[in-house]
């Protein structure tokens, strides 16, 4: 895994160091949250993977249909339509 933080950020991400590949953003710091694509996901996702929450969802590039909290921005912003 190789690690890179932007310049404008205080969250590393995540990259393979194989392929290069964005695999995760370690935002627990700063936002309490291990962010992980979706695209990543091609098995059954234990529980505690599991998405409880979809943050920035206005900028989605797929639509997801669930009844899960769907958020313009974060949580404390608010609610996608």
């Amino acid at each position: 895994m190789r690690e890179y933080t932007p310049p404008n950020s205080r969250v590393p991400r995540r990259y393979c160091k194989k392929c290069g590949s964005y695999v995760a953003e370690d935002a627990r710091p700063v936002l309490g949250l291990f962010a992980l694509p979706i695209g990543l996901c091609s098995g059954p996702i234990d529980d505690k993977f599991k998405p409880r929450q979809h943050i920035f969802y206005d900028s989605r590039i797929v639509d997801v249909g669930d009844d899960l909290p769907k958020w313009v921005t974060m949580p404390d912003g608010p609610r996608a339509a």
